[in-house]
């Protein structure tokens, strides 16, 4: 049978330890404490504000096209869109997210690399697990999708269409 004065682990033996120290021999290890807090926060900050410079590098984007109209006569209808960015930071799935979306079969034919996109402007947007499903496409929030090296506008653009085949933009 076990002492049962004798700790188990060293965390046991240093929290006994601790337990018994005064608040003034306590102060210097406090002050140790706050200091790594400190220092951590600014390490993290560092290589977060790599890894925004580096996704902006990309030059990617959240666009989504929505109240498509086609037509016919004169007028051959019209697309709404809309581009948002760009992309500050990308939160991965783990590669155990993304096995257990396979065997559930989310998606067919393309695998979802990002579980969560940030904004620089602000805006959160996760990945649509139903919407991807029902549409066989990665899409984010209410069917935003990912475009990569995008030059284009970004807001919101009307393209219209006439019978001729000529194509001109509107930008609001």
């Amino acid at each position: 049978m076990m002492d049962p004065k004798k700790p188990n682990n060293a965390f046991q033996y240093y929290l006994k330890n601790w337990k018994l120290l005064s608040d003034e021999e306590k102060k210097p290890f406090i002050e140790l404490e706050k200091r790594d807090k400190l220092r951590f926060s600014a390490e993290n900050r560092i290589i977060e504000e790599k890894q925004e410079v580096e996704t902006k590098k990309l030059k990617m984007y959240l666009s989504i096209s929505h109240n498509r109209v086609s037509c016919v006569g004169l007028d051959n209808g019209f697309s709404n869109y809309e581009t948002r960015g760009p992309i500050k930071k990308l939160v991965k799935f783990t590669q155990k997210e993304i096995e257990k979306m396979k065997s559930k079969n989310i998606i067919k034919y393309r695998t979802p690399i990002y579980k969560e996109i940030i904004l620089e402007g602000g805006g959160k947007y996760t990945f649509n697990k139903g919407k991807s499903k029902k549409y066989d496409c990665i899409t984010y929030g209410n069917g935003w999708s990912i475009e990569e090296n995008y030059n284009g506008y970004v807001g919101k653009y009307t393209t219209y269409n006439n019978y001729k085949g000529e194509t001109w933009t509107e930008h609001y």
